[in-house]
């Protein structure tokens, strides 16, 4: 299951330069992390089109979807996340978004995975679908999603 865990999309303005230094400070308890980075370029806007968050039901499946709606032109960026026995894997696509990258954090007879995904050039659709499918099934899997245009 994934209690105790976060998952979270952070955004940081970069005004100049070609790059910048990601910093994560851990408070109190804690101290696994998986991160993957984007950039983005020539934004309208740092705000969001739309956000969607889910939590699925801790029932095995080897789908989990939420919805988002994008934006013409606009770029989705997504992640999800789950905690499995040590060594079945992760997401195996995405449907809504390209499957960037896989990370596997491995915790003795658990594994903590983290995976990202993105579109670019999407077109406009109100409650697009988000998901991602996993072999073998998993439960409990946090999905979180960002569109911008």
């Amino acid at each position: 299951n994934n209690t105790g865990s976060t998952l979270t999309l952070w955004r940081a303005a970069v005004p100049t330069g070609t790059s910048a230094s990601v910093v994560v400070t851990f408070t109190g308890g804690g101290g696994r992390l998986l991160i993957t980075v984007w950039a983005a370029y020539n934004l309208r806007s740092t705000t969001p089109v739309d956000t969607a968050q889910v939590t699925t039901s801790s029932t095995p499946a080897t789908t989990h979807t939420t919805t988002i709606d994008t934006a013409n032109k606009g770029i989705l960026i997504a992640a999800s996340a789950t905690v499995v026995n040590s060594g079945d894997g992760g997401p195996s696509s995405w449907t809504g978004a390209t499957l960037r990258n896989n990370r596997v954090l491995a915790a003795g007879a658990i594994d903590y995975v983290l995976s990202a995904g993105d579109s670019q050039d999407t077109a406009v659709a109100s409650g697009a679908t988000l998901r991602t499918t996993w072999s073998p099934a998993v439960g409990s899997v946090a999905i979180v999603g960002a569109t911008y245009r």
